[in-house]
Formats: C-alpha cells, structure tokens, sequence
C-alpha cells in the first residue's frame, strides 16, 4: 500500500479514497480509515485495451466506478471498484478527471472535453497557448453541483470557471512573478494551481503545488478566501500537493502530498455545509495517513 508519487485521488460515497500510483501503473484504494481496500490493475503496465499505463488523475462516478485519466495511453478508463474492467475511450493527453450529474469532464493538455457516462463526446474547448481561451496543461478540473465546470489552467497561473457549452463564466489569478510588480484585488497568486474540489460551502478548493498550499476560492468569481499549508514532510505540511478531493459526510479533504510519497488527510477551518457535517466532524477522529 505504498504510493511513489501519487498525482491523482478521489473519495466514494462510501467515504473510500483512492489515488493513482502512476508510476507502478495502478489506482490504491483505501477505506475511510486508511486500511487497504483494493488495487485496480495491479501488475506492469500495458498501452493496450484495458490496461492502465500512466494513470494522472482519478474519479469516482456517483455509480461507484472508477473513472481513470490515463495520460500514458490518451485514454479515459472505467473500472469497477473490485477491478473489472467496463470500457474506455480515446482523450489525447488526459490529466485529471471529474463525474457529477452523469457528465464527465476531463482536462487535457490542450482545454477541456466533456462526456456522458457511456463516453460519448458532448463538446470539447480549448487549445493550447496563452490567450484568455486556451490553456497550456490544465491539471485540474472539477464539476460544480449547479454544473458549472472549473479548470485549473497550470501553466498559466489561472483559474477558469466554464458553463458546459464551454463559455468562460470568469478566470482568476496572479502569477507570483506578475504579483511583484502589481497586486490585482481579490485576484489570488498562483504559481502552478493543480488538483480541486468543491466542499460542503459550496467553495473551489485547490491545491498548488509550488506553493505547498491549499487555496480556498469564491465559485462565483475565483477571489481567494483563504490559504492553508506549508513546505515540509510533517503533519498538515506538503511537497508539491498535486490533487485534492472532499468527503463531505467526514468533512475532511484527501490530498495527494506527490513528493512525500502519500495520501494526507486533512480539515480546514469553515469546509462543511450545515450543522450535520459539524457533528460528524467532532465525533470522527483525528487524521489518519494512507
């Protein structure tokens, strides 16, 4: 149950985690208290049907399969929880991987495409570049409960925020090297924005890992709320965090901590939505490590 590097993690309802371990061409998976639950495809990796390669990034479909962003064979692949495979289907250069109200986003190198549950194509946008309408290496996507599909545009130091027939609704973002010279209001700063998730407040909450930070954002407008996190291998530290994802039943966010080798499992001060999730935070326990 070891990771070497973990790029990708995602939560069941069931409150299962589980992250890729792109390097050993496998998805871990753990149950809420850190046990090992499950492997799909264990064993060398294989750029042929049905097999995992390089898995990036990691979803769990409201059906509870396993929807897998393998950026090793251009390809997303969908496996039951026990490791059976169901299907897949071609995305050039996948990198994280997104399923809410049977539409499956999926961020690529080059922007966003968006599926339904069977892998046919909706729409897709983007190109890669600098403009305001292109992306270069969005390593992060998540699809907001009214819809709304939010990308992390990685290599150009934003947030963008789309309705699903690709219409930019805002973008966000100061660089840190455009932050020396001129502080844009509200805008955060950002130096590799990655992996998100959305929690109980309805909140963007993502992970950049440059910044060995979690960074709250507003949904309706990309303005930072708040940060958390800093540089180091002790608890509630990080080493290029690269994905995040929420448990709202728990109220506590997985991350995947890549250069410490680990899924870290944490709380943040304001995540859960009403007074249940209150009271599942103080009667669950302290954190645990995978």
């Amino acid at each position: 149950e070891q990771f070497v590097g973990p790029t990708g993690v995602a939560i069941g309802s069931d409150g299962g985690i589980w992250g890729t371990d792109p390097q050993r061409s496998r998805v871990l998976g753990f149950d809420a208290g850190g046990a090992l639950k499950g492997i799909v495809q264990q064993g060398v990796g294989a750029n042929e049907k049905g097999r995992i390669y390089r898995p990036e990034g990691v979803a769990v479909g409201e059906n509870g399969h396993i929807y897998i962003a393998d950026f090793g064979r251009d390809a997303v692949t969908e496996f039951t929880a026990d490791n059976a495979f169901v299907r897949e289907w071609e995305v050039p250069r996948p990198l994280q991987v997104s399923e809410r109200g049977g539409r499956i986003a999926v961020s690529t190198i080059y922007g966003v495409a968006l599926f339904d549950t069977d892998g046919n194509l909706i729409t897709k946008w983007g190109t890669r570049g600098k403009a305001d309408d292109q992306f270069d290496i969005a390593h992060g996507v998540v699809i907001g409960a009214d819809g709304t599909v939010y990308v992390s545009d990685t290599q150009n130091a934003r947030v963008k925020a789309y309705k699903q027939d690709g219409t930019m609704l805002w973008k966000s973002g100061v660089s840190s090297e455009a932050s020396k010279s001129a502080e844009a209001s509200g805008q955060p700063v950002f130096q590799l924005p990655s992996g998100m998730t959305i929690d109980g407040k309805g909140r963007l909450v993502l992970v950049d890992p440059f910044e060995f930070a979690i960074v709250v954002l507003d949904p309706t407008n990309g303005h930072e709320i708040a940060r958390y996190g800093e540089f180091g291998e002790k608890d509630g530290a990080f080493i290029y965090p690269t994905a995040i994802a929420y448990d709202a039943k728990r109220d506590w966010f997985v991350v995947a901590d890549t250069s410490n080798n680990r899924l870290q499992v944490v709380r943040i001060p304001g995540s859960g939505g009403d007074l249940t999730a209150t009271v599942r935070r103080a009667l669950v326990g302290p954190v645990w490590f995978c």
